[in-house]
């Protein structure tokens, strides 16, 4: 048994275990059963920034090796048009010079496991923590994180970037609408030497409703709706390293349909799982930390009981945090 504790819900499943272990166990997790994987793991050499036992990276020296294997694991359980998204970041060495483990990563993972680089894409936070190394050797604040998007079969992979698209606003939609008045159906050369039929352009928008979106999600490093304050007041467990919900749900639904399943090995406070329910996606969370694997479960049970509350107090009505058609896992 490649698990320490492990809890079932009704769409989903929480293990308390290292993810290398579990994600090596063919009999726990089968072969091609996840359709996305969302995870941020401990930063390598965390601890020298974190004092908190329970959240510690591997030394830079190791990670490389050690998250190449954990890369294995996910490949094996992804299905063939699955995505795997990596946050990560880099850090300061200690002579002020940018630590390159994560470029280091991208090339092994590449070389030595099914899973190929599809794109990399950044997570812009609007409100950075200063970092004591650039504010000592005199570099620009950092508030970017890197999002690497991985997939065994890049003709495959599936995604659907009409989902989150960038919505128009009345005043553009208005803006497009008289610009299409002025523009002719015609593909003409740009200043720059290429060329581009603005109509189609213009059409396409308003079709759509949106613009693609670009590479990149801003945003508040902890948004407001951020179920983890709510956990953290409640349970009494605050997590070091929270991601707000915006970014794994964007993976979410551009990467995935309802009942796909969602496998954050490295759950730490549950926001993927939350993004997952919010969303009606089957979900796996592994933990290795039992202080926060025992409080997200805490945290879930009331949240079901609460659900299972409303939904018999108010059979004919909607039940807002989930759908109850949702497939049990």
């Amino acid at each position: 048994m490649n698990y320490l504790k492990k809890e079932v819900f009704r769409t989903g499943i929480l293990y308390n275990a290292d993810s290398l272990n579990l994600l090596r166990d063919k009999e726990e997790i089968k072969d091609k059963s996840v359709n996305l994987v969302v995870t941020s793991p401990p930063y390598a050499d965390v601890k020298d920034k974190v004092n908190n036992k329970d959240y510690i990276g591997k030394p830079v020296e190791e990670f490389v090796d050690w998250f190449v294997e954990v890369s294995k694991g996910i490949s094996r359980v992804l299905t063939d048009d699955g995505s795997f998204v990596l946050n990560i970041d880099m850090f300061y060495n200690s002579d002020g010079s940018r630590n390159t483990y994560v470029y280091e990563l991208i090339l092994e993972i590449n070389k030595k496991t099914d899973l190929k680089l599809i794109q990399d894409l950044y997570w812009i936070k609007s409100n950075p923590l200063p970092n004591g190394l650039a504010t000592k050797y005199l570099r620009f604040k950092s508030s970017v994180e890197q999002l690497l998007w991985f997939a065994k079969s890049p003709e495959k992979v599936k995604i659907d970037t009409k989902k989150v698209l960038n919505k128009l606003s009345k005043e553009q939609i208005e803006n497009i609408k008289n610009a299409l008045k002025k523009t002719e159906n015609v593909r003409k050369i740009m200043p720059s030497g290429n060329s581009m039929n603005r109509y189609v352009v213009y059409n396409t928008m308003l079709k759509n409703g949106g613009t693609l979106p670009l590479n990149y999600l801003y945003g508040a490093s902890v948004s407001s709706d951020n179920f983890s304050k709510k956990m953290a007041i409640e349970m009494g467990v605050k997590h070091p390293a929270k991601y707000p919900l915006y970014l794994p749900e964007f993976f979410i639904l551009a990467m995935t349909n309802e009942n796909d399943v969602v496998l954050d090995p490295f759950l730490g406070s549950g926001t993927t799982v939350e993004a997952s329910i919010k969303n009606n996606r089957r979900w796996i969370g592994i933990e290795l930390s039992e202080k926060y694997y025992n409080a997200y479960v805490k945290y879930r049970r009331q949240q079901e009981k609460n659900l299972l509350d409303n939904f018999l107090e108010n059979k004919e009505g909607e039940v807002n945090e989930q759908k109850v058609e949702i497939e049990r896992f």
